[in-house]
């Protein structure tokens, strides 16, 4: 589970940005039938955050910095001289030639750990991951950059549980542009603190669902009792909001390839292992099929028919099934806008009382589900802008935590809304405005 993630010189955020999934003293108000927190090294961490803000305050660049931050752990570049995704803060005269920082503090199991990084477009300047003991941090590794000699230096602490020989070789290997943990997982090396801190980037962090798999082979995968229990829950939630799907089925398709173009695959590329797919000649894919009962019968209906808000809910059901069942942290953006109120706000409870281990961050503008008695408050984050362009999240009032307070009044004004809505002091009424634009386009 995640602790804290700070920003700093990243697209929108100028200054160091912290969000943090510490929780506070409140009380949760479920009664027993679950938690917002989960509790690490004596530290209670919310399983869920919501991220509101108005258009362009920021909530996207944050989720984009943390995305950022997974790809350079993850991935070993190509080339020496392969420009570093580097996005800084750009209104101002400074902050575009200084480098951007990331720093995350997380748990594996019951230990806590510190990934820090800072790069500019070209090299990665410095690179520390730490083990933290109470108050103690013990430097696994610490890598620098000289630009006098244009080399990394990679400096090693005593938790550290490589080979020398293997030290050295990752000394050797990592490039000025490419990231420690990215280059010991490349070659293959053997250290189990490195490789579990890379495995929590590489299995942990998330933000949609599983790329390059359709919605078919998500609710396919899994034993046969995975997905009818899956099943049940979607055709329960269908229902809480009035649709008439009562089932679906999902079929084994043929998609035929025409022989030349396997075989010219054969010709360009010799070792390709083509041998089935020319026997067979089609690839198979999967379809779905949803079935509505009504009182005239059952009928059929494809996918791609159906509203796209039915399917962005069962997506969501599948997504929540899986981040439970695997202890991920997701992060979604604006994913739930097209969901009704009712069957989000059961969503969000059902996900609370059934989560262990892993975390779900909202990034959106729908504060209709706010006003629930059982909803946790310090779970909210509000994301603005300041004069001078730059995102940060709000800190929060007492106010939030009085018992009487409509909460949706209270994120409109945290994020500057009606700032931007009542700071006239003459404001047009509607009819005059209408007829100014029609004047105007004419």
């Amino acid at each position: 589970m995640i602790e804290s993630i700070k920003i700093q010189n990243f697209l929108s955020i100028r200054k160091e940005l912290t969000l943090s999934f510490v929780a506070t003293r409140e009380k949760d108000r479920l009664a027993g039938k679950g938690e917002w927190t989960e509790k690490h090294g004596g530290r209670k961490l919310s399983k869920m955050l919501f991220l509101f803000g108005n258009n362009a305050a920021g909530k996207t660049n944050i989720i984009t910095a943390i995305r950022t931050i997974r790809n350079i752990v993850l991935n070993v570049p190509q080339r020496r001289d392969s420009p570093m995704d580097f996005m800084p803060f750009l209104l101002d005269a400074t902050s575009r030639k200084q480098p951007t920082r990331f720093t995350i503090t997380y748990f594996i199991g019951e230990e806590r750990y510190q990934y820090c990084i800072s790069y500019n477009n070209k090299v990665i300047i410095g690179e520390t991951l730490i083990l933290v003991t109470g108050t103690k941090h013990n430097v696994i590794f610490d890598r620098t950059y000289e630009p006098d000699s244009d080399v990394t230096k990679i400096e090693y602490g005593r938790v550290c549980d490589m080979s020398n020989e293997d030290k050295q070789a990752l000394i050797k290997s990592t490039k000025v542009n490419g990231s420690v943990l990215a280059t010991f997982w490349d070659n293959n090396m053997s250290s189990d603190l490195l490789r579990s801190n890379l495995l929590f980037f590489k299995d942990k962090i998330a933000f949609d669902m599983r790329e390059g798999e359709s919605l078919a082979d998500i609710l396919s995968s899994g034993t046969k009792a995975e997905q009818e229990r899956l099943k049940h829950i979607i055709v329960m939630f269908l229902r809480l909001i009035g649709s008439n799907i009562n089932d679906y089925e999902i079929r084994v398709q043929p998609r035929y390839v025409p022989k030349e173009i396997l075989e010219h695959m054969k010709q360009l590329n010799p070792s390709l292992e083509i041998e089935d797919i020319l026997k067979k000649e089609y690839v198979p894919y999967k379809t779905l099929t949803f079935y509505h009962k009504t009182n005239k019968g059952q009928f059929p209906i494809e996918e791609d028919l159906e509203s796209d808000g039915t399917l962005q809910m069962i997506q969501l059901i599948a997504m929540g099934q899986y981040i439970i069942d695997n202890d991920i942290t997701v992060f979604l953006d604006e994913e739930c806008d097209r969901l009704h109120e009712i069957a989000l706000k059961y969503l969000v409870l059902c996900y609370i009382q059934l989560s262990h281990r892993c975390q779900l961050v909202l990034a959106g503008q729908d504060t209709s589900f706010l006003e629930n008695k059982s909803f946790r408050r310090d779970s909210i984050r509000v994301i603005r802008k300041d004069k001078e362009g730059n995102s940060f999240v709000v800190e929060p009032s007492r106010e939030l935590y009085q018992r009487n307070i409509n909460l949706q009044n209270y994120i409109y004004q945290l994020s500057g809304l009606y700032d931007d809505l009542y700071s006239k002091t003459i404001y047009p009424e509607l009819s005059t405005f209408i007829d100014f634009v029609l004047k105007k386009m004419r």
